[in-house]
Protein backbone atom coordinates (compact mmCIF):
# COMPACT_ATOMS: atom_id res chain seq x y z
CA UNK A 1 0.00 0.00 0.00
CA UNK A 2 1.04 3.27 -0.79
CA UNK A 3 1.24 6.02 2.12
CA UNK A 4 1.22 9.69 1.04
CA UNK A 5 0.01 12.61 2.88
CA UNK A 6 -1.84 15.95 1.18
CA UNK A 7 -1.87 19.33 2.40
CA UNK A 8 -4.69 21.80 1.82
CA UNK A 9 -4.26 25.39 2.47
CA UNK A 10 -6.48 26.02 5.73
CA UNK A 11 -8.09 29.36 5.14
CA UNK A 12 -8.06 29.65 1.29
CA UNK A 13 -10.75 27.82 -1.38
CA UNK A 14 -11.07 29.21 -4.90
CA UNK A 15 -14.46 29.18 -6.00
CA UNK A 16 -15.43 28.91 -10.30
CA UNK A 17 -18.27 27.63 -12.02
CA UNK A 18 -17.93 28.13 -16.04
CA UNK A 19 -21.58 28.77 -17.65
CA UNK A 20 -22.74 26.36 -20.27
CA UNK A 21 -25.63 25.60 -23.02
CA UNK A 22 -26.88 22.95 -20.40
CA UNK A 23 -30.32 23.76 -18.25
CA UNK A 24 -29.90 25.66 -15.39
CA UNK A 25 -31.43 23.11 -13.46
CA UNK A 26 -29.16 20.66 -14.31
CA UNK A 27 -25.86 22.99 -13.69
CA UNK A 28 -27.12 23.97 -10.69
CA UNK A 29 -26.94 20.33 -9.28
CA UNK A 30 -23.34 20.66 -9.80
CA UNK A 31 -21.09 23.47 -7.70
CA UNK A 32 -17.65 22.96 -7.58
CA UNK A 33 -14.73 24.22 -5.34
CA UNK A 34 -10.89 23.98 -5.31
CA UNK A 35 -8.42 24.52 -2.57
CA UNK A 36 -6.34 27.33 -3.67
CA UNK A 37 -3.35 26.05 -3.48
CA UNK A 38 -2.63 21.73 -2.02
CA UNK A 39 1.08 19.67 -1.68
CA UNK A 40 0.95 16.11 -2.53
CA UNK A 41 4.04 13.73 -1.36
CA UNK A 42 4.96 11.05 -4.14
CA UNK A 43 6.93 8.38 -2.57
CA UNK A 44 9.81 7.40 -4.08
CA UNK A 45 10.07 5.13 -7.02
CA UNK A 46 6.53 5.70 -6.74
CA UNK A 47 3.37 7.57 -8.02
CA UNK A 48 0.28 9.57 -6.40
CA UNK A 49 -3.15 9.52 -7.97
CA UNK A 50 -4.49 13.12 -7.73
CA UNK A 51 -8.23 12.07 -6.71
CA UNK A 52 -10.66 14.74 -6.89
CA UNK A 53 -12.25 14.55 -3.12
CA UNK A 54 -8.40 14.72 -2.23
CA UNK A 55 -8.45 18.43 -4.13
CA UNK A 56 -12.36 19.85 -3.52
CA UNK A 57 -13.05 21.99 -0.94
CA UNK A 58 -16.45 20.88 -0.67
CA UNK A 59 -18.35 17.78 -0.32
CA UNK A 60 -18.91 15.91 -3.88
CA UNK A 61 -21.23 13.88 -2.59
CA UNK A 62 -22.99 16.87 -1.76
CA UNK A 63 -22.51 19.64 -4.62
CA UNK A 64 -22.10 17.36 -7.46
CA UNK A 65 -23.89 14.54 -6.68
CA UNK A 66 -24.46 13.12 -9.67
CA UNK A 67 -21.24 14.43 -11.51
CA UNK A 68 -18.23 12.19 -13.67
CA UNK A 69 -15.31 14.18 -12.20
CA UNK A 70 -11.81 13.81 -12.90
CA UNK A 71 -8.61 15.81 -12.40
CA UNK A 72 -6.06 17.69 -14.91
CA UNK A 73 -2.49 19.58 -15.01
CA UNK A 74 -2.38 22.13 -17.49
CA UNK A 75 0.38 21.46 -19.73
CA UNK A 76 1.26 24.39 -22.12
CA UNK A 77 -2.10 25.05 -23.48
CA UNK A 78 -3.96 21.67 -22.87
CA UNK A 79 -5.35 19.78 -20.11
CA UNK A 80 -4.00 16.55 -19.29
CA UNK A 81 -4.87 13.91 -19.20
CA UNK A 82 -7.99 13.73 -21.87
CA UNK A 83 -9.50 11.12 -19.14
CA UNK A 84 -8.95 9.69 -15.68
CA UNK A 85 -7.47 11.55 -13.20
CA UNK A 86 -3.95 13.17 -13.11
CA UNK A 87 -0.99 10.98 -12.02
CA UNK A 88 2.47 12.67 -10.39
CA UNK A 89 5.81 10.32 -10.65
CA UNK A 90 8.73 11.10 -8.56
CA UNK A 91 10.05 13.05 -11.56
CA UNK A 92 7.84 15.82 -10.80
CA UNK A 93 9.23 16.32 -7.43
CA UNK A 94 9.69 20.39 -6.82
CA UNK A 95 7.32 21.40 -9.83
CA UNK A 96 4.04 23.45 -9.11
CA UNK A 97 1.45 22.88 -11.21
CA UNK A 98 -2.18 24.91 -12.26
CA UNK A 99 -4.64 21.74 -11.49
CA UNK A 100 -8.40 21.69 -12.63
CA UNK A 101 -11.62 19.42 -11.36
CA UNK A 102 -14.30 18.92 -13.98
CA UNK A 103 -17.81 17.44 -14.16
CA UNK A 104 -18.08 16.08 -17.49
CA UNK A 105 -22.03 15.83 -16.94
CA UNK A 106 -22.30 19.58 -16.90
CA UNK A 107 -19.05 20.74 -17.62
CA UNK A 108 -18.18 23.18 -14.41
CA UNK A 109 -15.32 23.46 -13.44
CA UNK A 110 -12.64 24.89 -10.65
CA UNK A 111 -8.88 25.61 -10.58
CA UNK A 112 -6.16 26.07 -7.95
CA UNK A 113 -2.62 25.11 -8.03
CA UNK A 114 -0.70 22.13 -6.52
CA UNK A 115 2.93 21.70 -5.51
CA UNK A 116 4.87 18.06 -5.99
CA UNK A 117 7.11 17.33 -3.13
CA UNK A 118 8.43 14.14 -2.10
CA UNK A 119 7.41 11.56 0.84
CA UNK A 120 7.81 13.01 4.20
CA UNK A 121 6.44 11.77 7.51
CA UNK A 122 3.94 14.09 9.09
CA UNK A 123 6.56 14.04 11.99
CA UNK A 124 9.80 14.55 9.98
CA UNK A 125 11.98 17.57 11.39
CA UNK A 126 14.20 19.50 9.01
CA UNK A 127 17.77 19.85 10.43
CA UNK A 128 20.41 22.89 8.71
CA UNK A 129 22.70 24.94 9.75
CA UNK A 130 22.41 28.66 9.00
CA UNK A 131 26.02 30.88 8.98
CA UNK A 132 26.42 34.16 7.16
CA UNK A 133 29.71 34.16 4.96
CA UNK A 134 31.30 36.95 2.93
CA UNK A 135 30.44 36.62 -0.70
CA UNK A 136 34.30 36.98 -2.27
CA UNK A 137 36.21 34.17 -0.57
CA UNK A 138 33.74 32.16 1.51
CA UNK A 139 35.32 33.88 5.20
CA UNK A 140 32.76 33.42 8.22
CA UNK A 141 31.36 36.48 8.88
CA UNK A 142 31.13 36.55 12.94
CA UNK A 143 28.57 38.54 15.13
CA UNK A 144 25.86 38.76 13.11
CA UNK A 145 22.09 38.70 13.92
CA UNK A 146 20.94 36.08 12.07
CA UNK A 147 17.02 35.76 11.31
CA UNK A 148 14.63 33.26 9.59
CA UNK A 149 11.17 33.97 8.78
CA UNK A 150 8.03 31.89 8.22
CA UNK A 151 6.11 33.39 6.20
CA UNK A 152 2.42 32.79 5.42
CA UNK A 153 -0.96 35.49 4.20
CA UNK A 154 -3.04 33.46 6.82
CA UNK A 155 -0.92 33.75 9.65
CA UNK A 156 1.39 36.09 10.90
CA UNK A 157 4.81 33.97 12.08
CA UNK A 158 7.14 35.46 14.22
CA UNK A 159 10.71 35.48 13.16
CA UNK A 160 13.18 33.47 14.92
CA UNK A 161 16.02 35.98 15.35
CA UNK A 162 19.89 34.62 16.65
CA UNK A 163 21.81 37.15 17.82
CA UNK A 164 25.46 35.59 17.38
CA UNK A 165 28.89 36.03 19.83
CA UNK A 166 32.06 37.40 18.24
CA UNK A 167 33.60 34.04 17.66
CA UNK A 168 30.14 32.48 15.84
CA UNK A 169 28.98 32.88 12.21
CA UNK A 170 26.20 29.69 12.39
CA UNK A 171 23.49 28.59 14.12
CA UNK A 172 21.43 24.87 14.25
CA UNK A 173 17.97 25.24 12.89
CA UNK A 174 15.48 22.79 13.59
CA UNK A 175 12.25 23.01 11.65
CA UNK A 176 9.15 20.61 11.46
CA UNK A 177 7.42 20.92 8.73
CA UNK A 178 3.68 19.89 10.19
CA UNK A 179 4.24 23.04 12.32
CA UNK A 180 3.30 25.28 9.30
CA UNK A 181 0.37 25.62 7.57
CA UNK A 182 -0.03 24.45 4.11
CA UNK A 183 1.96 27.03 1.59
CA UNK A 184 4.11 28.72 3.82
CA UNK A 185 7.35 29.90 2.38
CA UNK A 186 10.59 30.62 4.31
CA UNK A 187 13.19 33.79 4.26
CA UNK A 188 16.12 34.04 5.75
CA UNK A 189 18.61 37.28 6.14
CA UNK A 190 21.09 38.62 8.18
CA UNK A 191 21.96 42.24 9.82
CA UNK A 192 25.70 43.14 11.37
CA UNK A 193 26.81 45.96 14.07
CA UNK A 194 28.53 48.90 11.90
CA UNK A 195 32.74 46.98 11.24
CA UNK A 196 33.05 51.04 9.52
CA UNK A 197 31.85 52.65 6.56
CA UNK A 198 35.08 52.77 5.08
CA UNK A 199 36.64 49.06 5.92
CA UNK A 200 37.27 47.19 2.61
CA UNK A 201 36.54 50.85 0.39
CA UNK A 202 39.65 52.22 -0.91
CA UNK A 203 41.32 53.77 -3.92
CA UNK A 204 41.30 50.25 -5.95
CA UNK A 205 37.60 49.33 -5.74
CA UNK A 206 36.52 52.71 -7.35
CA UNK A 207 39.02 52.71 -10.04
CA UNK A 208 37.48 49.78 -10.70
CA UNK A 209 34.10 50.89 -10.60
CA UNK A 210 35.02 53.62 -13.08
CA UNK A 211 35.93 51.03 -15.09
CA UNK A 212 33.17 49.21 -15.29
CA UNK A 213 30.97 52.22 -16.16
CA UNK A 214 33.60 52.82 -18.60
CA UNK A 215 32.93 49.35 -20.39
CA UNK A 216 36.94 48.76 -20.02
CA UNK A 217 36.52 45.74 -17.68
CA UNK A 218 32.90 44.79 -15.92
CA UNK A 219 32.64 43.94 -12.54
CA UNK A 220 32.98 40.49 -12.08
CA UNK A 221 29.62 38.90 -10.27
CA UNK A 222 26.54 40.53 -9.61
CA UNK A 223 27.23 40.71 -5.70
CA UNK A 224 30.26 42.93 -6.59
CA UNK A 225 27.57 44.86 -8.42
CA UNK A 226 25.45 45.33 -5.56
CA UNK A 227 28.49 46.41 -3.67
CA UNK A 228 29.11 49.21 -6.08
CA UNK A 229 25.70 50.74 -5.97
CA UNK A 230 26.77 52.71 -3.00
CA UNK A 231 24.28 55.37 -2.96
CA UNK A 232 21.07 52.27 -3.31
CA UNK A 233 19.37 53.51 -6.21
CA UNK A 234 19.44 50.35 -7.90
CA UNK A 235 22.40 50.92 -10.37
CA UNK A 236 25.74 51.19 -10.59
CA UNK A 237 26.47 55.47 -11.73
CA UNK A 238 29.56 57.90 -11.14
CA UNK A 239 27.65 59.02 -8.03
CA UNK A 240 28.97 56.00 -6.64
CA UNK A 241 31.76 56.65 -7.07
CA UNK A 242 31.31 60.32 -5.67
CA UNK A 243 30.05 59.22 -2.42
CA UNK A 244 32.93 56.56 -2.34
CA UNK A 245 35.70 59.17 -2.83
CA UNK A 246 34.08 61.55 -0.19
CA UNK A 247 33.66 58.13 2.26
CA UNK A 248 36.71 59.64 4.26
CA UNK A 249 35.00 62.92 5.20
CA UNK A 250 31.37 61.78 5.13
CA UNK A 251 32.27 58.83 7.35
CA UNK A 252 29.12 56.80 5.94
CA UNK A 253 26.42 56.06 3.18
CA UNK A 254 24.08 58.56 1.85
CA UNK A 255 20.58 55.82 1.98
CA UNK A 256 22.89 52.91 2.76
CA UNK A 257 24.01 50.60 5.21
CA UNK A 258 27.53 49.41 5.47
CA UNK A 259 26.61 46.08 4.55
CA UNK A 260 23.78 44.00 2.89
CA UNK A 261 22.84 40.21 2.97
CA UNK A 262 21.66 37.86 0.27
CA UNK A 263 20.36 34.68 0.92
CA UNK A 264 21.99 31.89 -1.09
CA UNK A 265 19.21 31.15 -2.82
CA UNK A 266 18.63 34.30 -4.73
CA UNK A 267 19.48 33.54 -8.32
CA UNK A 268 19.78 36.42 -10.44
CA UNK A 269 17.75 35.81 -13.69
CA UNK A 270 20.01 38.10 -15.17
CA UNK A 271 23.66 38.21 -14.12
CA UNK A 272 24.36 41.22 -15.41
CA UNK A 273 22.01 43.66 -13.79
CA UNK A 274 21.39 42.11 -10.56
CA UNK A 275 18.99 44.96 -9.72
CA UNK A 276 16.28 43.49 -12.53
CA UNK A 277 14.49 41.84 -12.16
CA UNK A 278 14.63 41.01 -8.52
CA UNK A 279 15.92 37.29 -7.33
CA UNK A 280 13.19 35.11 -5.57
CA UNK A 281 12.51 36.46 -1.86
CA UNK A 282 11.31 33.05 -0.45
CA UNK A 283 12.05 29.42 -0.68
CA UNK A 284 9.19 26.54 -0.31
CA UNK A 285 9.21 23.65 2.23
CA UNK A 286 10.09 21.24 -0.43
CA UNK A 287 13.26 23.58 -1.06
CA UNK A 288 13.67 23.90 2.64
CA UNK A 289 13.15 20.06 3.19
CA UNK A 290 16.22 19.88 0.19
CA UNK A 291 18.89 21.80 3.04
CA UNK A 292 18.20 18.63 5.64
CA UNK A 293 21.39 18.48 6.87
CA UNK A 294 23.18 20.74 4.96
CA UNK A 295 23.95 24.71 5.04
CA UNK A 296 21.66 27.83 4.29
CA UNK A 297 24.31 30.66 3.57
CA UNK A 298 23.54 34.02 3.78
CA UNK A 299 25.86 36.01 1.87
CA UNK A 300 27.30 39.03 3.29
CA UNK A 301 28.43 42.13 1.22
CA UNK A 302 30.44 45.42 2.36
CA UNK A 303 29.26 48.13 0.20
CA UNK A 304 31.71 49.76 -2.07
CA UNK A 305 34.33 46.98 -1.58
CA UNK A 306 33.80 45.44 -5.14
CA UNK A 307 37.28 43.21 -4.17
CA UNK A 308 35.70 41.75 -1.69
CA UNK A 309 39.25 42.73 0.66
CA UNK A 310 37.07 43.76 3.70
CA UNK A 311 38.82 43.59 6.67
CA UNK A 312 36.92 41.02 9.08
CA UNK A 313 36.98 40.62 12.79
CA UNK A 314 38.46 37.16 13.90
CA UNK A 315 39.97 36.26 10.05
CA UNK A 316 42.91 37.46 8.15
CA UNK A 317 42.98 40.04 5.81
CA UNK A 318 43.00 38.73 2.17
CA UNK A 319 46.04 39.37 0.11
CA UNK A 320 44.72 42.47 -1.98
CA UNK A 321 47.19 41.58 -4.84
CA UNK A 322 50.15 42.91 -4.10
CA UNK A 323 52.56 42.79 -6.93
CA UNK A 324 55.52 44.84 -5.10
CA UNK A 325 55.89 47.77 -2.81
CA UNK A 326 57.32 51.19 -2.88
CA UNK A 327 58.37 53.88 -0.91
CA UNK A 328 57.78 57.28 -0.43
CA UNK A 329 60.10 60.11 0.40
CA UNK A 330 59.61 63.00 2.79
CA UNK A 331 61.71 65.65 3.11
CA UNK A 332 63.74 65.97 6.16
CA UNK A 333 65.25 68.77 8.05
CA UNK A 334 63.87 72.17 10.28
CA UNK A 335 60.97 73.68 9.44
CA UNK A 336 60.95 77.34 11.04
CA UNK A 337 58.10 78.65 13.13
CA UNK A 338 55.26 80.42 11.37
CA UNK A 339 56.67 80.13 7.74
CA UNK A 340 54.87 78.39 5.35
CA UNK A 341 56.25 75.53 3.59
CA UNK A 342 55.73 73.81 0.47
CA UNK A 343 56.70 70.05 1.48
CA UNK A 344 57.37 67.81 -1.95
CA UNK A 345 56.12 63.88 -1.55
CA UNK A 346 57.70 61.83 -4.02
CA UNK A 347 58.88 57.51 -4.88
CA UNK A 348 61.89 55.96 -5.01
CA UNK A 349 61.09 54.70 -8.77
CA UNK A 350 60.01 55.08 -11.66
CA UNK A 351 56.28 54.04 -11.55
CA UNK A 352 52.93 53.96 -14.06
CA UNK A 353 50.30 55.94 -12.03
CA UNK A 354 46.62 54.46 -11.69
CA UNK A 355 45.60 55.50 -8.34
CA UNK A 356 46.76 57.06 -4.77
CA UNK A 357 45.63 56.08 -1.26
CA UNK A 358 47.34 57.37 1.41
CA UNK A 359 46.74 58.40 4.79
CA UNK A 360 49.72 61.15 6.60
CA UNK A 361 49.64 61.88 9.89
CA UNK A 362 50.88 65.03 11.95
CA UNK A 363 51.66 65.89 15.16
CA UNK A 364 48.16 67.55 16.62
CA UNK A 365 48.31 71.03 17.79
CA UNK A 366 51.81 72.23 15.60
CA UNK A 367 50.83 71.87 12.24
CA UNK A 368 48.37 75.05 10.60
CA UNK A 369 47.32 72.54 7.39
CA UNK A 370 46.92 75.11 4.02
CA UNK A 371 46.68 73.21 0.81
CA UNK A 372 47.57 70.99 -1.81
CA UNK A 373 49.17 71.58 -4.97
CA UNK A 374 50.04 69.71 -8.06
CA UNK A 375 53.17 68.03 -9.63
CA UNK A 376 53.90 65.04 -11.21
CA UNK A 377 49.84 64.09 -11.06
CA UNK A 378 48.13 66.73 -13.10
CA UNK A 379 44.57 67.51 -11.80
CA UNK A 380 42.61 67.47 -15.03
CA UNK A 381 43.56 63.90 -15.35
CA UNK A 382 42.67 62.88 -12.10
CA UNK A 383 39.63 62.46 -9.92
CA UNK A 384 39.49 61.98 -6.45
CA UNK A 385 39.51 63.58 -2.95
CA UNK A 386 41.95 65.01 -0.52
CA UNK A 387 40.68 65.68 2.65
CA UNK A 388 42.73 66.95 6.19
CA UNK A 389 41.11 65.73 9.01
CA UNK A 390 41.27 68.08 12.11
CA UNK A 391 39.48 65.70 14.42
CA UNK A 392 42.65 62.97 14.13
CA UNK A 393 45.32 65.45 12.47
CA UNK A 394 45.24 63.30 9.06
CA UNK A 395 45.85 64.18 5.57
CA UNK A 396 43.81 61.63 3.45
CA UNK A 397 43.75 61.38 -0.23
CA UNK A 398 41.98 59.34 -2.54
CA UNK A 399 43.00 60.13 -6.25
CA UNK A 400 43.21 58.35 -9.27
CA UNK A 401 43.86 58.30 -13.09
CA UNK A 402 40.45 59.61 -15.02
CA UNK A 403 42.07 58.65 -18.21
CA UNK A 404 43.11 55.03 -17.97
CA UNK A 405 44.45 55.38 -22.30
CA UNK A 406 46.40 58.28 -21.51
CA UNK A 407 49.36 56.47 -18.58
CA UNK A 408 50.95 58.94 -16.48
CA UNK A 409 55.02 57.96 -15.84
CA UNK A 410 55.82 59.63 -12.80
CA UNK A 411 59.70 59.17 -12.88
CA UNK A 412 61.88 58.83 -9.45
CA UNK A 413 62.08 61.51 -7.46
CA UNK A 414 59.81 63.89 -9.16
CA UNK A 415 57.06 65.43 -7.09
CA UNK A 416 53.85 63.62 -6.66
CA UNK A 417 52.27 66.83 -5.24
CA UNK A 418 53.15 69.42 -2.47
CA UNK A 419 51.57 69.74 0.99
CA UNK A 420 51.73 73.13 1.71
CA UNK A 421 51.37 73.99 5.49
CA UNK A 422 52.90 76.33 8.35
CA UNK A 423 54.26 75.09 11.68
CA UNK A 424 53.27 76.69 14.98
CA UNK A 425 56.81 76.44 16.04
CA UNK A 426 60.45 75.28 14.96
CA UNK A 427 60.31 71.13 14.86
CA UNK A 428 61.94 68.88 12.40
CA UNK A 429 59.77 67.57 9.92
CA UNK A 430 60.72 63.52 10.51
CA UNK A 431 59.37 64.25 13.78
CA UNK A 432 55.81 65.71 13.45
CA UNK A 433 55.13 63.67 9.88
CA UNK A 434 54.38 60.31 9.21
CA UNK A 435 52.53 57.94 6.90
CA UNK A 436 50.05 55.62 8.05
CA UNK A 437 50.53 52.26 6.80
CA UNK A 438 48.18 50.13 8.95
CA UNK A 439 44.56 52.42 8.71
CA UNK A 440 42.03 49.70 8.82
CA UNK A 441 40.33 48.33 5.77
CA UNK A 442 42.23 51.16 3.56
CA UNK A 443 46.15 50.77 3.86
CA UNK A 444 48.31 53.05 1.58
CA UNK A 445 48.83 51.92 -1.40
CA UNK A 446 49.37 53.00 -5.03
CA UNK A 447 47.79 51.06 -8.24
CA UNK A 448 49.29 50.95 -11.41
CA UNK A 449 47.71 52.37 -14.70
CA UNK A 450 44.17 50.40 -15.42
CA UNK A 451 43.99 49.34 -11.79
CA UNK A 452 46.23 46.81 -12.54
CA UNK A 453 49.10 46.18 -9.99
CA UNK A 454 49.03 47.46 -6.36
CA UNK A 455 52.02 48.38 -4.64
CA UNK A 456 52.11 48.53 -0.94
CA UNK A 457 53.81 51.87 0.15
CA UNK A 458 56.42 52.29 2.75
CA UNK A 459 58.24 55.66 3.40
CA UNK A 460 61.89 57.07 4.32
CA UNK A 461 62.66 60.43 4.99
CA UNK A 462 65.02 61.76 2.26
CA UNK A 463 66.08 65.26 1.05
CA UNK A 464 65.57 69.14 2.56
CA UNK A 465 62.52 70.74 2.97
CA UNK A 466 61.94 73.53 0.94
CA UNK A 467 60.57 76.93 2.06
CA UNK A 468 59.43 78.58 -0.90
CA UNK A 469 56.47 77.77 -3.52
CA UNK A 470 57.41 75.27 -5.77
CA UNK A 471 57.69 76.60 -9.03
CA UNK A 472 59.90 76.67 -11.65
CA UNK A 473 63.31 77.83 -11.26
CA UNK A 474 64.39 81.73 -11.32
CA UNK A 475 60.40 82.30 -10.12
CA UNK A 476 59.33 83.58 -6.54
CA UNK A 477 55.79 83.56 -5.61
CA UNK A 478 54.19 85.97 -2.70
CA UNK A 479 50.47 84.24 -2.10
CA UNK A 480 47.34 86.77 -2.38
CA UNK A 481 47.73 89.39 -0.28
CA UNK A 482 45.31 90.28 1.53
CA UNK A 483 43.63 87.64 2.57
CA UNK A 484 41.28 87.23 3.61
CA UNK A 485 40.12 90.17 1.60
CA UNK A 486 37.17 93.09 1.45
CA UNK A 487 37.56 94.58 -2.26
CA UNK A 488 41.25 93.94 -3.70
CA UNK A 489 43.74 91.20 -3.55
CA UNK A 490 47.02 90.64 -5.29
CA UNK A 491 49.56 87.90 -5.73
CA UNK A 492 53.15 89.03 -6.85
CA UNK A 493 55.69 87.67 -8.86
CA UNK A 494 59.57 87.86 -9.46
CA UNK A 495 60.33 86.21 -12.91
CA UNK A 496 64.39 85.94 -13.90
CA UNK A 497 62.68 85.42 -17.75
CA UNK A 498 59.91 85.65 -20.01
CA UNK A 499 57.12 83.39 -19.06
CA UNK A 500 53.53 82.28 -20.29
CA UNK A 501 51.40 82.36 -16.49
CA UNK A 502 48.14 80.96 -16.62
CA UNK A 503 45.81 82.11 -13.28
CA UNK A 504 42.56 79.64 -12.48
CA UNK A 505 40.26 80.05 -9.86
CA UNK A 506 37.34 77.94 -8.86
CA UNK A 507 34.75 77.46 -6.30
CA UNK A 508 34.04 74.90 -3.59
CA UNK A 509 32.17 72.52 -5.99
CA UNK A 510 35.40 72.89 -8.76
CA UNK A 511 33.51 75.61 -11.28
CA UNK A 512 35.65 77.65 -12.58
CA UNK A 513 35.06 81.58 -11.77
CA UNK A 514 38.12 83.07 -13.70
CA UNK A 515 40.67 81.60 -16.19
CA UNK A 516 43.45 83.42 -17.88
CA UNK A 517 46.77 83.27 -19.12
CA UNK A 518 49.36 86.04 -19.57
CA UNK A 519 52.64 86.46 -21.50
CA UNK A 520 54.96 88.12 -18.49
CA UNK A 521 58.48 90.13 -19.09
CA UNK A 522 61.06 89.68 -16.63
CA UNK A 523 61.24 91.25 -13.13
CA UNK A 524 58.68 91.66 -10.47
CA UNK A 525 55.00 92.19 -11.69
CA UNK A 526 52.26 92.50 -9.12
CA UNK A 527 48.57 90.99 -10.21
CA UNK A 528 44.96 91.97 -9.32
CA UNK A 529 43.10 89.01 -8.77
CA UNK A 530 39.72 89.31 -10.30
CA UNK A 531 38.00 89.18 -6.52
CA UNK A 532 34.28 90.45 -8.24
CA UNK A 533 33.88 87.15 -9.38
CA UNK A 534 33.84 85.59 -5.67
CA UNK A 535 30.77 85.96 -4.17
CA UNK A 536 30.84 88.24 -0.40
CA UNK A 537 31.20 85.63 2.51
CA UNK A 538 32.54 83.03 0.59
CA UNK A 539 35.85 80.59 -0.58
CA UNK A 540 37.54 80.14 -3.42
CA UNK A 541 40.59 77.86 -4.82
CA UNK A 542 43.70 79.51 -6.86
CA UNK A 543 46.08 78.33 -8.99
CA UNK A 544 48.94 79.30 -10.63
CA UNK A 545 50.61 77.31 -13.57
CA UNK A 546 54.62 78.81 -14.81
CA UNK A 547 56.20 75.91 -16.69
CA UNK A 548 54.65 73.43 -16.05
CA UNK A 549 54.93 74.09 -12.10
CA UNK A 550 52.11 74.85 -10.09
CA UNK A 551 51.28 76.74 -6.81
CA UNK A 552 47.84 77.21 -5.17
CA UNK A 553 45.70 77.74 -2.61
CA UNK A 554 43.17 79.18 -0.81
CA UNK A 555 41.13 82.63 -1.33
CA UNK A 556 38.81 84.20 1.20
CA UNK A 557 36.52 86.97 0.68
CA UNK A 558 35.36 88.67 3.43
Amino acid sequence: MINFRTTMKASASFWLVCLNFLAPDLKAQCSLACNDQIVVNVPTGGTYELLPQTAAASDLSVFCPNGVISTQILDGNTWIPASGNVVFDDSQVGQLYQYRIQDSVTGNWCWGQVEVAGQSPANDTIHFRLSAELWSDGRPVYGATLVFQPINPAFPYSPMVFTLDEDENAMDLAIVPSDYMPGTTFSYSATLPDTGYHNGVGILDLCKIHHHLLGIDPLPSPYAMLAADINKSGSVTTFDVIQGIRLKITQTFFNNGAWRFIPDYCVFPNPANPFWPACNAEISMTELAALDNDTARVIAIKVGDVDGDVQLPGTLNPDAGIVDSITMLIPQGSIPANTPVAVPVKLDKDFTYGGTQLVIRFAPDIFLFDSISDGAIPKQSSFGNVHFDTASNELRMLRYNLYPSNPITIPANEPLFYIHLKSTQTVQLQDVMQLVIDDQGTPSILIGNNCSGVYKMGYTYSGFVPVQTPLARGVQLQPPSPNPFTSHSWLELELEQSENVWLEMADLTGRVLHSETRQLNPGTFRWELPVDKIPSGTMCFWRLVIAGKSASGKLVRN
